[in-house]
């Protein structure tokens, strides 16, 4: 479950450019804090944290007189301390990186609490996705109770009162931090793993987010089909139904107003103009956008390719990938059943029968079964197949390695970008929320494939074996893909993503008063 609420947390996102047409600005005179200090807040799962980790690296490399201050929970505190510790190896003359716990649980393990594992948020793209946001809105919403909201509010507004940072900036998804900012009246920034034209289609004109975007999970092409559009403008129309009957959110908020929160869980005023917005979305890399407000940066994708300690473990995989190699990579999340494991080896058996490529597989058990076949399966590819619970070099340096051929993947943001940036095609096997647009983005930008589309969520061997082999097989598609993926990933390596929110970031931190 962990990665698909990092996924579906995406629609609050969504929702807050949707309903941005009823938000006021708040016109209140900002309280500086102090100069060159930043205190980032985020939630605890990787699919949320890793865009502002990354920046935190380029804070401490390239921008030493910043001085870094970092909330979120406590199994997070681990990773901020291997960045610090990082970044002073190279070379870095900032200060470490000031860790403060946060008690409770994060968005995710409330999240998972409530609704339980992966299989729980699979549905099937099309009108099932409108029906499927609409039912579990309010925990997608604000998934913590009103005295865990409030306990986390106060833990905020108490470090922002202790540290007295020039910026906050804050996960999108972190609805107790973004209050306590707006209600200290302080100065802060999101950033989002997500991609603009997944936030942006309620900014466009003429009412586009209904009959030309394709709504949330739906997976229907841009521009949608005249044929579709009932469809779309339904999706739509459930999500915001949704939206605007909550009952539970209703509570807790009159809980959280009387506590003295001004306007607490305001998903509708998350977007505001005065507040930037940084995006690791690559120029081009998404649907057509008329509007792209002023204060949102395209960054480029945001991550910490090539930062990895060079074990002796790396460095062997790092060697092992030195063939042409398929990498898949279901998303740090993703655990899977005995059938997945089965369909998925006896396609890549058959790809490697067919071809002569070698295939890197991460994968990790939702529940225990015997893989006495797994190990048969890989002493049989003389040494052609590896399959490891973990890698011990992340897929974005992997990607950028130049021998990856294939990234097949679940069409996470993440993963997304990551293989954007290393110019590498995509075959993605969507199950859930936005995987299904980001399915249907690779394959409008032909850049990739959308695998298994007759049978989402579900696989068969044929069909992701068809998927691979039409990028790997010599043919004009083929061809064509990988081009344009090597297009993509050459504009994004000459500016790399992190840096340049890490500069949005110094600029705003140097607002403050000495």
């Amino acid at each position: 479950m962990l990665r698909q609420a990092t996924v579906i947390a995406l629609l609050i996102g969504v929702c807050a450019f949707l309903f941005s047409w009823f938000r006021t600005e708040d016109d209140r005179v900002l309280i500086q804090g102090k100069n060159n200090t930043v205190l980032f807040v985020t939630n605890e799962h990787p699919g949320f944290y890793n865009v502002h980790i990354s920046a935190v690296y380029s804070l401490l490399e390239k921008h030493p007189q910043i001085e870094i201050h970092y909330a979120s929970f406590p199994k997070v505190e681990k990773r901020v301390q291997q960045i610090s510790s990082l970044a002073a190896k190279r070379g870095s003359t900032a200060k470490d990186v000031a860790f403060y716990p946060l008690t409770g649980l994060g968005y995710v393990d409330t999240v998972e609490k409530f609704l339980g594992n992966q299989t729980f948020t699979t549905h099937r793209p099309g009108l099932s996705a409108g029906d499927h946001f609409a039912k579990y809105m309010g925990t997608y919403i604000a998934p913590w109770s009103a005295e865990e909201y409030w306990i986390l509010y106060e833990s905020c507004d108490r470090l922002i009162d202790e540290i007295d940072p020039a910026v906050i900036i804050i996960d999108t998804f972190f609805g107790p931090a973004v209050d306590a900012a707006r209600d200290r009246r302080r100065l802060h920034a999101l950033i989002t793993p997500n991609i603009l034209s997944d936030l942006l289609p309620a900014k466009q004109p003429a009412w586009t987010l209904f009959w030309k975007y394709p709504a949330l999970g739906s997976g229907f092409p841009y521009p949608v089909p005249w044929s579709l559009i009932p469809a779309n403008v339904y999706i739509n129309f459930k999500i915001i139904r949704g939206m605007l009957h909550l009952p539970s959110v209703a509570a807790k908020r009159k809980f959280l107003g009387k506590k003295g929160i001004k306007k607490p869980i305001d998903f509708m005023g998350l977007y505001r103009p005065d507040v930037p917005w940084l995006t690791q979305t690559l120029p081009g890399a998404h649907l057509p956008l008329v509007i792209i407000p002023r204060n949102v940066t395209l960054t480029g994708p945001i991550n910490l390719a090539g930062l990895e300690e060079r074990t002796s473990a790396a460095r062997e995989l790092l060697d092992w990938i030195k063939k042409p190699t398929v990498l898949i990579s279901l998303g740090s999340g993703f655990k899977y059943v005995e059938y997945q494991v089965r369909v998925m080896l006896e396609a890549m058996q058959n790809v490697l029968e067919e071809t002569e490529v070698q295939v890197l597989w991460k994968m990790d058990k939702l529940e225990p079964f015997d893989d006495q076949f797994v190990k048969a399966a890989m002493r049989e590819s003389a040494g052609r197949l590896r399959i490891e619970k973990w890698l011990d070099v992340e897929p974005p340096t992997l990607l950028q390695d130049g021998n990856i051929v294939a990234f097949v993947h679940h069409g996470g943001a993440g993963s997304y970008h990551d293989s954007i940036e290393g110019g590498v095609p995509q075959i993605i096997l969507p199950q859930w929320a936005d995987l299904y647009d980001f399915a249907q983005l690779v394959e409008n930008l032909k850049i990739g494939v959308w695998g298994c589309r007759a049978t989402s969520p579900h696989w068969t061997a044929e069909c992701i074996q068809q998927a691979v082999l039409s990028l790997l097989k010599d043919s004009p598609a083929a061809s064509l893909m990988t081009r344009n993926a090597a297009s993509f990933g050459e504009l994004a390596r000459k500016s790399v993503g992190r840096d340049v929110a890490a500069r949005e970031v110094a600029r705003l931190a140097a607002s403050g008063h000495s």
